[in-house]
């Protein structure tokens, strides 16, 4: 297995891949422009502060990637880095696929600079075994995600 960084060669791999993961987290109710999710990877791909990290196969199959941004704080001038997504092809979960992505996604925020290393979980899906995995990859729980529903 390989992970590296995207190119534009593999954003129509990409957005399948986000096609079949958003089928099955909350946001599957809203929409889902594939020219958009298209235009902001390919953006990404070529941002300064962006993170687009793909994962192989043996085979060089694309089975899973990765989004993050890097940003300032707010509040002053500390680097943080925040992922957006990560998803995997379901016929790849459990292999070592999530795993080397998240460890890698650290190693391109740090060399961005980012002091402040994030990961979250807002699909709803699989919340307590991600929590536990990035807790074994040196993350820390510092806070919840609260979501207000449409009325």
């Amino acid at each position: 297995m390989k992970i590296r960084p995207a190119t534009h060669d593999d954003i129509n791999r990409v957005v399948e891949l986000g096609i079949s993961v958003w089928s099955e987290t909350r946001y599957s109710d809203f929409n889902f422009d594939i020219d958009k999710v298209w235009s902001f990877i390919s953006t990404y791909i070529e941002y300064e502060d962006g993170i687009v990290l793909v994962a192989e196969n043996d085979d060089g199959y694309i089975i899973g990637g990765l989004l993050a941004e890097v940003f300032t704080h707010f509040f002053g001038h500390t680097k943080a880095a925040m992922d957006l997504t990560i998803f995997i092809d379901p016929r790849f979960r459990g292999s070592p696929a999530i795993y080397k992505l998240i460890k890698r996604y650290k190693t391109v925020a740090k060399e961005l600079g980012a002091e402040d290393i994030m990961i979250g979980i807002s699909s709803n899906l699989k919340i307590e075994q991600a929590g536990k995995m990035f807790s074994r990859l040196g993350f820390k729980q510092v806070g919840s995600l609260f979501n207000l529903e449409s009325a």
